[in-house]
C-alpha cells in the first residue's frame, strides 16, 4: 500500500526543510580517550575542567576549544599539545563516602552488641563469634577504603591509552 500523492508532497517538503537546517547544526568537537583493543571511549567536550599531568607536574584548567590543525587543546591561558599530556585524573569521592559508611555500620554493629552485652543483666546473653565477625567484616574494609585509597583515579597515557581530538562535521 503506497501513500497518496497528496501525502507525499508534504513529507518531501518536511524532509527538505530538515535537510536545509542540517547545515546550521553545530558539529561535535571533542577529545576522546582511546584504549587499544577496546571500542569504548571516553569523550571530553569543551567546557570540561580537566586535571592533567604535563611535564611531571599536575595542572587543572577548563577546556575552551580545540585546535585540530595543530593538535592542541586551548585552555584559558595556554595552548596544550595533546601528545605531551602524560596522564589525566578524575576525583573519586564515592569511594571514600562508601568507606565511611561501612566504617560507621561496623562501629555501630559491634558497639551496639558490646553495649547490649554489658548492660543486659540476663544470664545467657553473650556476644557470639558471628556478631564479632560481622562487625570486623564491615570495620576493616571501611577503614581501608577511608584511609588508604586514593581520592583520584589516574589514567596514564602511553602504550595502551591515547588522547585524540575529533571533529565530526556533517
Amino acid at each position: 500500500m503506497s501513500l497518496p500523492v497528496i501525502a507525499v508532497r508534504p513529507c518531501l517538503l518536511i524532509f527538505f526543510i530538515f535537510l536545509l537546517k542540517a547545515e546550521a547544526v553545530e558539529a561535535q568537537q571533542f577529545m576522546q580517550i582511546e584504549r587499544r583493543g577496546s571500542p569504548k571511549t571516553v569523550r571530553i567536550y569543551p567546557g570540561t575542567v580537566l586535571s592533567y599531568r604535563y611535564q611531571g607536574s599536575w595542572y587543572e584548567g577548563e577546556i575552551q576549544d580545540f585546535r585540530f590543525d595543530l593538535n592542541q587543546i586551548v585552555m584559558h591561558n595556554r595552548y596544550l599539545p595533546v601528545k605531551e599530556i602524560e596522564a589525566l585524573r578524575y576525583p573519586r569521592p564515592a569511594v571514600k563516602a562508601f568507606g565511611r559508611r561501612l566504617l560507621g555500620v561496623g562501629a555501630l554493629w559491634t558497639g551496639g552488641h558490646l553495649l547490649a552485652e554489658a548492660l543486659d543483666g540476663r544470664p545467657g546473653v553473650e556476644l557470639t563469634p558471628f556478631q564479632i565477625g560481622a562487625g570486623v567484616a564491615t570495620l576493616l574494609p571501611g577503614a581501608y577504603l577511608t584511609l588508604f585509597t586514593d581520592k583520584y583515579k589516574v589514567i596514564e597515557m602511553g602504550k595502551r591509552r591515547r588522547l585524540r581530538l575529533m571533529d565530526l562535521t556533517l
